[in-house]
């Protein structure tokens, strides 16, 4: 149970609190998570691509966080 916090994924819901990836990932690590699911839509915490991999990179080492998935935006099947 010590390292608990190491096996248990974060994952900010969307609605009317929508709040940016970066302010999320702040208070999460605060409360001791290690591990963050990423989306790509739908989530004021979206990822937005035109930010580049480095730049969520940057953000996991400053928190102190994993991204063991990332969720993709619904596609349409004749994309």
């Amino acid at each position: 149970m010590k390292n608990l916090m190491d096996h248990v994924s974060a994952s900010a819901t969307g609605g009317e609190g929508k709040r940016p990836l970066e302010d999320v990932l702040r208070d999460y690590s605060g409360i001791g998570y290690r591990m963050f699911e990423l989306y790509m839509n739908d989530r004021g915490s979206a990822v937005n691509l035109s930010l580049g991999a480095d730049y969520y990179k940057s953000l996991a080492r400053q928190y102190g966080i994993r991204y063991p998935s990332l969720h993709l935006f619904e596609m349409d099947p004749d994309d």
